[in-house]
């Protein structure tokens, strides 16, 4: 469950930031970094995890899949448990 929120948490930064890059269009952002700082600056750093409990949705059962396919791959391979 902690990775699930760890994902979630590191990813959510980046993907506010590159939405509202994306949604500003045109030349009104230099770069992702100037973006972060838009965001915090008009709404704080708290902007910076809008949409976290969607992302956290997301990659909750995503990341549980991708782990017990490779485990399972693993031993049909003949490899040990990571």
């Amino acid at each position: 469950m902690s990775l699930w929120s760890s994902a979630s948490f590191a990813a959510s930064h980046i993907s506010v930031s590159r939405v509202a890059c994306w949604s500003a269009g045109g030349n009104h952002y230099t770069g992702p970094l100037q973006c972060a700082q838009d965001i915090v600056k008009r709404e704080g750093a708290r902007g910076l995890l809008r949409g976290w409990t969607a992302q956290y949705v997301r990659l909750g059962p995503q990341t549980t899949v991708i782990f017990v396919v490779m485990e399972e791959l693993r031993k049909l391979n003949g490899l040990g448990a990571l």
